[in-house]
């Protein structure tokens, strides 16, 4: 058996099952306004459904980043509750996808909320005004639509493109979370500091 569990709460909340011999098993990207409310149900569902529980995966992939707080924790904090139950926790980054289908001229673009997009373009990452975009590279990415850009959603390489995942669980792949800001300037009051 070689079955790894794949959650991605960095825009909605993406769970599917992955077989390193036979592909994907399942993928749901059920999009719902909380993701929260039922995640562990789906995934316990999930594992049921396919006659497994959390125990006899043989680990769990997980995106990393980037994404906000709140939506990156609801992934990061269940693989820290099952932790001790799971043999491997690996992880990626979804600005890192397109490196890995050998695109060299890209850049990687998300909603980072506040009025902010998150570019990601030549190795170095920044937040720019979304009026003030303007693209940096050939070809763009992202996690989710962004409405009127022309994009590529690095989603849908993971799920069409085996490859990736095979190489994350190959490499040992073990990204921190890639916020779209600091804690300190997530959560930051007006008039007050964090």
């Amino acid at each position: 058996m070689s079955k790894y569990l794949y959650l991605d709460t960095t825009v909605a909340a993406t769970i599917g099952l992955f077989d390193l011999n036979k592909g994907w098993i399942e993928y749901d990207n059920t999009i719902k306004d909380k993701p929260s409310s039922d995640f562990h149900l789906r995934i316990f569902d999930l594992l049921a459904k396919h006659k497994l529980n959390i125990k006899s995966v043989d680990g769990i992939v997980y995106a990393a980043g980037p994404g906000s707080y709140t939506g990156m924790r609801l992934s990061e904090g269940f693989c820290q509750i099952v932790g001790f139950e799971v043999k491997d926790i690996f992880s990626l980054h979804h600005f890192e996808i397109p490196d890995l289908v050998n695109d060299n001229d890209y850049e990687f673009i998300s909603n980072a909320f506040k009025g902010e997009f998150f570019v990601y373009h030549n190795g170095e990452s920044k937040l720019i005004k979304k009026v003030d975009y303007k693209t940096l590279a050939k070809t763009i990415y992202s996690h989710e639509n962004i409405e009127g850009i022309e994009l590529i959603l690095t989603s849908d390489i993971i799920r069409s493109n085996e490859d990736i995942l095979k190489k994350i669980i190959k490499d040992k792949a073990k990204k921190d979370l890639y916020y779209y800001r600091s804690v300190e300037n997530e959560f930051k009051v007006k008039g007050k500091e964090a």
